[in-house]
């Protein structure tokens, strides 16, 4: 080992050494310093991911929720739908029922006028009968009350003259 220690070291290659050692001794600060911002800075971005996540789990919820309430909303709509369809036949068949009453009051109308301009019609006939058969009365009151025959007196109290 003397031998060793009596061996000239070599300058350069000390100096060299010592300034690789120093450099890696740089550098093992830098990284450090580095790694510390990254694992920092890691973190950060994790706790950010997580939150983002958390707020794609609530959205994901609420638009679970939005479709559930757009399939009621659908639902619904349907059922008015169905509804309205079926109040339209109905307004529908009413209306026809309307237009077939209204023909037939229409028709019972002129029926109606018919049966009066019949009836007017029989009223003046049987004024005119009534007026005829008193004249008749009149005529054989005069006629039994000049009647000279026992036949025609005695059919004249059948009548009652």
């Amino acid at each position: 080992m003397e031998k060793l220690l009596k061996r000239r070291l070599n300058p350069f290659l000390l100096i060299s050494t010592v300034l690789v050692l120093g450099l890696l001794a740089g550098l093992s600060v830098v990284y450090q310093s580095q790694l510390s911002d990254l694992v920092s800075d890691r973190s950060s971005l994790q706790e950010e991911v997580d939150q983002k996540e958390n707020r794609i789990q609530g959205l994901e919820a609420n638009l679970s929720d939005l479709r559930q309430r757009t399939s009621s909303l659908n639902s619904t709509l349907e059922e008015t739908n169905q509804i309205v369809q079926e109040e339209r036949r109905l307004k529908q068949q009413k209306e026809e029922r309307v237009n077939q009453l209204e023909d037939q009051v229409s028709d019972l109308s002129a029926t109606v006028e018919t049966q009066n301009t019949t009836i007017q019609s029989l009223e003046t006939n049987n004024t005119r009968l009534r007026e005829d058969w008193s004249l008749m009365n009149s005529t054989l009151e005069d006629v039994c009350d000049s009647a000279e025959n026992q036949t025609v007196v005695d059919q004249c109290d059948d009548w009652g003259f």
